[in-house]
């Protein structure tokens, strides 16, 4: 028994829901490159924080946390004190870079002899961190597919996607189907 009649017959709010519009699927290239971009640009940004260089007061005085593509290599820290100024020129400190996808490290630079890691990491003093993030930041941006480091990329995309995927991957559609 309706207490109230209004003058426009009312719509079932069931019958709007299976008209919402499904949103296009990523490819698994596409979305895990489109995460790359972001993570490298908040690497980037990270960096700077830490070493001072936004304009801000550095934050070497703070214990380092891993940033998505770069770390402070364990020992050669530098824990200037608040009232330190930090001269990245000068310092000692070291940083890895690296590239992951999901829990996986790309596999993507020459070993030097007797590393197994170095293949994952690229150790360098933190004083040049800033230009290879860049110079990481430009290949990741202009990654193709077809590239060689295209397909390592995407392998490691398909099989970090495929963790969690339902189904089976689908060469075509670039996903799990």
């Amino acid at each position: 028994m309706a207490f109230l009649n209004l003058s426009t017959p009312r719509v079932a709010a069931s019958s709007l829901a299976k008209q919402k519009a499904k949103r296009p699927e990523q490819t698994i290239f596409s979305k895990y490159h489109d995460k790359a971009v972001k993570d490298i640009s908040k690497s980037i940004e990270e960096f700077k924080a830490r070493y001072g260089l936004d304009g801000k007061a550095s934050k070497v005085n703070i214990k380092p946390k891993p940033s998505k593509n770069w770390k402070v290599v364990p020992g050669t820290e530098e824990n200037a004190s608040s009232d330190q100024t930090f001269d990245l020129e000068t310092s000692n400190e070291h940083i890895a870079l690296f590239w992951k996808v999901g829990p996986r490290f790309l596999e993507i630079w020459d070993e030097i002899d007797g590393d197994k890691d170095s293949v994952k990491l690229y150790i360098v003093p933190a004083r040049n961190g800033l230009t290879l993030l860049h110079e990481m930041q430009s290949a990741i941006e202009s990654l193709a597919a077809d590239s060689e480091l295209g397909k390592i990329f995407h392998q490691a995309a398909i099989e970090t996607s495929g963790i969690r995927a339902k189904g089976v991957y689908d060469p075509e559609q670039d996903n799990y189907v």
